[in-house]
């Protein structure tokens, strides 16, 4: 199996989710962003199926709820 990698510019983005959770959860950022890994590993064939955007936009990569 090829090793999946997160892009370099997605990876500040999450460290700062996983600081904002920290302080929210009263839980270790590393320890966070090691669960986000976790899974993100477990369901690789949904997050690395298609190539990472070069821009994230919300809108495009929430499901609307009806």
């Amino acid at each position: 199996m090829k090793k999946k990698k997160i892009p370099k510019k997605a990876v500040e983005p999450l460290m700062e989710t996983c600081e904002y959770l920290s302080k929210e959860l009263e839980k270790p950022a590393p320890t966070i962003f090691k669960g986000f890994l976790k899974l993100m590993n477990k369901y690789a064939d949904y997050f690395f199926s298609q190539p990472w955007p070069e821009k994230y936009d919300y809108d495009e990569a929430t499901p609307k709820r009806t």
